[in-house]
């Protein structure tokens, strides 16, 4: 018996758009609160653009004059040959958005979409109970954005030793009332309950914690405690619990996970063929299966070969 051969063609196709000659970027990538952003919009087509925000039109800028209407105290647009100029100032919390440069003749559109940093150390407020005396030892931010850029660290310093004693404190994060792309500025509290030592032999202390914002890196909070008693050779104290922070909201940037099935007993070639026509790349996918089926004719005994089935 002659082998059998079945084949057969799966025909794909995947549409994909790429802007012709226009390019977006915003600086600084996160601004702070209070400051000022710039983005720029370079279209070699030499057609004028829209800028948007959220969708909505913000100004509409000629291609070859220095002309975008409407004008406006907020957003300051400017044309230098063929790049186009946004500024948001003052940028605050409200000013965070999606925004975008789109060609007014081919449609074509990019976008940038904006957050924001806010941290100021001055609003860092502390508390203890005093020299030798039981109580919560604690650090309070005012409304910082993102928490998840805010570091709080705890020392206990010993005869002029630091410890790092991060991990006897707890820590709580409550919402603000700002938000920047559906993210809430936070207050961060931490701290610690110390339990003053009353025997003979015990061991003076301070107690020290720093916070940072890993986008304000010249603005260290620093704060020392007064001095307390702790027993010799104590670690933690007895009173202390750690809680763990929620974690700040993320959203996952990952794509499903797609599970292809492999056919049994198939050779598969794949060929692709790419062409790219008017900006518009067409990915065509033939993918080609043919079985071959063969049957063993000396075999004696009616079994399939490998998994192969029986003939």
């Amino acid at each position: 018996m002659k082998p059998t051969m079945i084949c057969k063609l799966l025909i794909s196709t995947a549409v994909f758009h790429f802007a012709h000659g226009i390019t977006l970027s915003c600086v600084p990538d996160v601004p702070e609160n209070h400051s000022n952003i710039s983005c720029t919009c370079t279209n070699t087509t030499k057609n004028g653009i829209e800028w948007r925000r959220n969708s909505q039109i913000v100004t509409r800028c000629s291609g070859t004059k220095d002309n975008c209407f409407p004008p406006s105290l907020k957003h300051k647009s400017s044309v230098s040959s063929d790049e186009f100029y946004l500024e948001v100032s003052p940028y605050s919390y409200k000013d965070c958005a999606t925004y975008s440069c789109k060609d007014i003749s081919t449609a074509e559109e990019v976008f940038a979409t904006t957050s924001i940093a806010d941290f100021d150390k001055r609003s860092i407020t502390t508390e203890e109970p005093g020299a030798n005396t039981d109580g919560q030892i604690m650090v309070n931010t005012g409304c910082v954005f993102p928490t998840s850029n805010i570091t709080v660290t705890w020392y206990k310093i010993e005869n002029g030793t630091e410890e790092d004693f991060t991990a006897i404190q707890s820590s709580e994060r409550s919402n603000c009332s700002r938000t920047c792309n559906t993210e809430t500025d936070e207050k961060v509290e931490s701290g610690f309950t110390h339990t003053e030592y009353t025997g003979s032999d015990y061991v003076e202390v301070v107690y020290k914690v720093t916070v940072t914002h890993n986008l304000y890196i010249d603005e260290v909070f620093t704060w020392t405690s007064s001095k307390y008693r702790l027993k010799a050779g104590t670690t933690t104290p007895p009173t202390s619990t750690t809680t763990s922070p929620p974690p700040p909201a993320a959203s996952s940037t990952t794509p499903p996970s797609t599970t292809t099935k492999s056919p049994d007993k198939k050779t598969t070639v794949i060929i692709i063929v790419a062409s790219v026509v008017g900006g518009v790349a067409i990915v065509v996918l033939s993918i080609i299966a043919c079985i071959k089926l063969r049957k063993n004719t000396n075999t004696k005994k009616k079994e399939g070969i490998r998994g192969w089935p029986k003939n």
